[in-house]
Formats: structure tokens, C-alpha cells, sequence
């Protein structure tokens, strides 16, 4: 299910000043002193749109803004709260600044499961991205694990499980330890917390990500339906106009007929502004 949420963060280059006191043309105006929070973005992992200008460094935490999509189908409008998603909202303002998102087709729908419509991808078929990545925002606070795997008794090497054991386990689970951490206690494992449910109803945007660390970029999702996914995903706003363009999109289906496929439906975007 994570996996579904795929954003093609990872295929972007950092983008470099040519020089350190050189000002690339339309960027980003300098944060002024205030209610501010750093913003950093990740190293470049593959083909990316060639922007003509940095991203920012720094975005305002107060306040409130909207995003507004203008594309074939009309105008949709998202409300945002700069003080949960401060940098997304600097990056996004940026990205639409720079034209980034003209001529752009929402490249995904999913109809079972989760119900998103997924834009954002300058490639429309999950690989595209603008050239960096940055951390998620505003998740939910996380709770502590109740089941699955909780430690290990370093004695006997047996790994120990509170509950059923999980369907599938990530690639770095531990499988040894250092002889010197045998003193027939037990370690933890994988932490004591785990992401808290989000839920989504109608008009819930979010960012995609590849699930790794620094990875939200571009791309984003129109929830259609009520579903729930772990807290792993920057919520970027609610929709306030337009969530009628998404529900016929979403009615219209996959081109294919499949559950998770391009929309037959195209929703094209002409234009980014966040204001």
C-alpha cells in the first residue's frame, strides 16, 4: 500500500550555482528575518526538468495560502496552512513560479484500495520530478507499536513477536548482533513507535514519496474517496473548489479498465500559482 504512493523524487539533480556569489535569474526572493524554518533538499538520483533557478532555502511558517491548478477541465483551489507545511508550500510556490507544471497530465488513478488521483510528474508515468527532493511535513505524531516485531533476546538469537506476525518485513531488518550485546537481555527492534493512521476523505491533497527519507518532490494526490494510510505522506491541504472535476475524473476510470492505471479522463494542468 505504501509503495502504491510513488513519487519520482528520486530521478532528480540537485540543482548548483555556478558560482557562489552568482544570482540565478527568478530566484526565489530572500526570506526575510521572522517566522522562518530552514529548507533542504536532497542529492540528484536521475533525469530531471531543468529548472533556471534554486529552490528556496528558507519559507514562512504563519499564515495561510491557496494553491490554485488551473487546467483543461477548470480551476481547482487547495487551502493550505503554512505553519504544518511550511517548506512543501515554499518548494511548490517555487515549482509553479518556474512554470514547472504547464502542459502537465495527472498521470494516475487507483480504484481500490486507496482512491487517488496522482499529478505532478512532467514525465506521466511516475519517474518525473523537479530536480530535488526535500523531507516530508506536519505528519502525525507517532504511536507506540503494539504489535510486531519488538526485540530480540540476545541470548538465544530468537527473534520474539508481540502478536501476529507481520506480513512483511523491510530490507534492513536486522537478522545479528555483536557478540558483546550478549547479556540475555532483549534489544529492540524497529523502535517502540510506529506511524499513526491518516485519514483521507475527499479533497485531501498529498504529497507522494518513494517511502524513503527526502523523497516528496513534485508530485501530489487528490484523495476521491475515504481511505486510510499510515502517516507517511506530507498533507499538503483540502481541496476548496474543484473537487467536482476530480470526482468526474475518478468516475470516468482507467483508460485501461485496470485498478490502477492512467485515467481515461485527461486532467491537464496549464498553471501553478500559490498566492
Amino acid at each position: 500500500m505504501l509503495t502504491a504512493l510513488t513519487a519520482a523524487t528520486t530521478t532528480a539533480v540537485t540543482l548548483a550555482m555556478a558560482s557562489c556569489n552568482a544570482k540565478p535569474p527568478n530566484a526565489f526572493p530572500a526570506p526575510q528575518p521572522g517566522s522562518l524554518v530552514p529548507c533542504t533538499t536532497t542529492a540528484p538520483r536521475g533525469p530531471e526538468r531543468t529548472l533556471d533557478a534554486l529552490p528556496p532555502t528558507a519559507a514562512a511558517t504563519t499564515g495561510t495560502a491557496i494553491m490554485t491548478i488551473d487546467t483543461n477541465l477548470g480551476t481547482i483551489e487547495i487551502d493550505i496552512d503554512r505553519s504544518k507545511v511550511p517548506c512543501t508550500t515554499a518548494f511548490l510556490t517555487h515549482l509553479g513560479k518556474m512554470g514547472f507544471y504547464e502542459a502537465d497530465g495527472c498521470h494516475r488513478l487507483t480504484t481500490e484500495g486507496i482512491f487517488v488521483l496522482q499529478c505532478g510528474d512532467p514525465n506521466e508515468d511516475g519517474t518525473g520530478g523537479p530536480g530535488f527532493g526535500y523531507e516530508t511535513e506536519g505528519l502525525l505524531p507517532q504511536i507506540p507499536r503494539t504489535a510486531g516485531p519488538t526485540c530480540m533476546p540476545l541470548a538465544s538469537g530468537a527473534i520474539v513477536y508481540r502478536g501476529a506476525l507481520p506480513s512483511g518485513l523491510p530490507n534492513d531488518f536486522p537478522t545479528d548482533f555483536p557478540t558483546d550485546w550478549l547479556d540475555g537481555t532483549c534489544f529492540p527492534l524497529m523502535g517502540a513507535t510506529d506511524y499513526a493512521d491518516q485519514h483521507y476523505d475527499p479533497g485531501t491533497v498529498g504529497m507522494a514519496n518513494t517511502g524513503q527519507s527526502g523523497t516528496t518532490g513534485s508530485q501530489f494526490f487528490f484523495a476521491y474517496r475515504d481511505f486510510v494510510l499510515p502517516s507517511r505522506y506530507t498533507i499538503l491541504g483540502h481541496v476548496r473548489t474543484g473537487l467536482d472535476i476530480i470526482l468526474k475524473v475518478a468516475a470516468d476510470g482507467t483508460l485501461d479498465g485496470s485498478i490502477d492505471g492512467k485515467p481515461r479522463t485527461r486532467l491537464v494542468i496549464s498553471k501553478v500559482t500559490i498566492r
